[in-house]
Formats: C-alpha cells, structure tokens, sequence
C-alpha cells in the first residue's frame, strides 16, 4: 500500500459500507491507451465513487450504464472540456486541443469541486507515478489561476487534511481536522446518495410587495419549511433498492429530526446556514442560535445598525438505530426592545456514513 494512502486512511477513513468492488484496471487502461497512477488506482480501491465533504468529486474510472460499459470516463471527461473552449486561452503546458490522446505535456483531468474547480494530472513523462498535480481556479474576477503541487494524487488529498495545503479551504472546506468520504458506487453497487435537506423561512407580507420578514422575539424558535431534499440511508438502499429518508421536518415546522441510518456507527451530519437579521428598536445584540437537542452549539451575532447576514455551522454525530437528534433554530436579542426581524432563513443538512 501507498504510504500516503495508509494517511489518508487515517485522516479519512473509508465509510462503513462493505469492500469496494474495484473496476477492471487492464481494461480501463488498454481501452485509454494510458496507464495510470498507482496510488489513484489504489484510492479507488479503497474508496470508490464519491466526494469528500459534499465538496470535491473524485472521478470514478469507468461506468456500468446501458447494454456496454464506458471505459474511458476520465479522457470523455478532459475532451468535454476541450469542447467547451476551456483550453483555448491557457498556457502552453495545457493539452493540444486537436490531440487524438493525452500524451507528454497534457492535462488530464481526474477531479472537480462543487464549486468548479477542477483537478488535473499534468501527464509530463512516461511514468503516470511521477505525474504532479495541477489546480485550476477562476478567482472572483473570472481571472485563471493555476497551482501546482509536485506529488500525487494521494499525496495531494493528505496536504488538503492535515493542514499541508493553503488551498484547503476552497477545495473541501475547512476541514477542522476532519474529511468525511461520502461513497456513491463502486464497479457493482449504487449505494444512492447520502441524506442532505435544505430548508428556509420565507414570509411574504401581502402578495403584492417583495418585502419579507417576520418579528420574533428573544428565544423564539425559528419555524422552517423544507423545500429540497435527497438521499437516505444509503446501507438501506443497497440492500433494497428502496430510499429510506433520514431527515424530517416535524408538523409545527420548529424542529428537524435527525436519523442514524442502520449502519453502524451512524450519520455525521454537517449543518450549515444563514440568517438574515435585522433590529426592530433598541437592541444591543441580535443573532441566531443552532440548537442540538435543546442545546446551543453555535451561536452567530450580527451587528444592530442594519440588516446583516449571520451565519452558523456545526457538526452533528448521530447513532445508528437510535432515536436521532432534533434541531432548531432559536433568535438572540438583548436591548431595550427584544424583537428581531427575521428577513430570510436558510440551513442545509448534509450526511456523511461516520467513522
């Protein structure tokens, strides 16, 4: 085993689902025309199809879809950028757009984030173990912007989790010690995806103005609608065929349930949102406070003077099997008047299989 994989493994560890059914490598590789990597053959061994914190997609190489399999995943990938004009105005190190096949100074692109960044080996030389990895980002002024990292791919996601990387944060988050695998498939199973919500509070005054909001006061608890949702338990799923949602809203609204699935140990949910808050009087503090079980876990203030946007988030381990976690949203005011206009409420649920 890759050394950089047994750290990996450490500072992710592979989901609790059984092995991984690895794809035919020989086929893959003789279908490409192109060896590939040892320690990304490895990682999908490991780990299968899927994404690390609900962020960054690592590709699988193949697919079982239709009457015959697609062996060629990652070079359809790259060639779909190329059609998209993606290459045209980079550097001389990108590939040649009218190549029949990667070959020496190409890119190949191996990864993608949810925000769009995407992941490349640069495929200098013969040997795909020496391949460095190549970063592309379009910064806030639609400008490029290239990094490299000279190492594999393995060795890339461990700069990523264990503080290494200054680009961490944009590619899976900040990662606060921790990097969740959320397997999607592997060569023989579809394990659905795992269980995410989003959920908002949105009060239209009359049908004919735009303006939004809602008074509460200190220690209200926000109600919520859910409006998106996907997944489950996705141990349920492969077993069955059938999805067994693991995030409900209960009936007044004010708190979500969360579930544990039936695999051992349970779910890590991530939750995230914001608040749209503003003061109604002489207030000294306004916030909102992420509530787990009756139990404040985060807390965002904002400051008084006008409207602002807080915004919370929190980590949620929840058992399998067990009675699960409830979670609501509660206001914050302190002043001479404790109301708070709720202008717009947003938080989304994402669950990973824990470790």
């Amino acid at each position: 085993m890759n050394p950089g994989l047994a750290l990996l493994k450490s500072l992710m560890p592979p989901p609790p689902l059984r092995p991984v059914v690895a794809p035919p490598w020989s086929v893959i590789q003789q279908a490409m025309h192109l060896a590939l990597p040892a320690d990304y053959r490895e990682f999908i061994d490991c780990y299968g199809d899927g994404e690390i914190n609900h962020r960054l997609s690592v590709f699988f190489p193949a697919r079982q879809r239709g009457p015959r399999p697609t062996l060629t995943v990652l070079l359809d990938n790259t060639r779909s950028l190329r059609k998209s004009g993606f290459f045209d105005d980079l550097d001389a190190a990108c590939p040649n757009p009218d190549a029949e096949r990667l070959t020496s100074d190409n890119l190949l692109l191996w990864g993608q984030t949810f925000n769009g960044c995407l992941l490349f080996w640069a495929t200098d030389g013969e040997d795909p173990d020496t391949w460095p990895i190549r970063v592309h980002f379009q910064d806030n002024d639609s400008r490029d912007h290239w990094v490299e990292f000279d190492g594999g791919m393995v060795d890339f996601l461990v700069s990523l989790g264990n503080g290494g990387s200054s680009q961490a944060n944009r590619l899976i988050g900040d990662p606060r010690g921790t990097m969740r695998w959320s397997r999607l498939r592997d060569w023989k199973y579809d394990y659905g995806r795992p269980p995410a919500a989003v959920f908002d509070d949105r009060v239209r005054l009359d049908s004919d103005r735009s303006v939004e909001g809602r008074r509460a006061s200190h220690g209200s608890v926000i109600p919520l609608r859910k409006y998106g949702q996907h997944g489950g338990d996705q141990a349920h799923w492969w077993r069955t065929g059938q999805a067994r949602p693991l995030i409900e809203l209960e009936e007044t609204g004010t708190s979500i349930r969360l579930s544990g699935g039936s695999q051992p140990p349970g779910i890590a949910y991530s939750l995230y949102g914001t608040a749209d808050l503003s003061a109604d009087g002489e207030l000294e503090t306004i916030g909102v406070q992420l509530l787990c079980d009756g139990y404040a876990i985060d807390t965002a203030l904002v400051d008084t003077g006008r409207p602002r946007q807080a915004e919370f988030t929190a980590e949620v381990c929840v058992p399998a099997e067990g009675p699960g976690s409830s979670i609501q949203l509660r206001v914050v005011a302190r002043g001479r008047d404790d109301m708070v206009i709720v202008n717009r409420v947003h938080l989304q649920a994402k669950g990973t299989l824990g470790d």
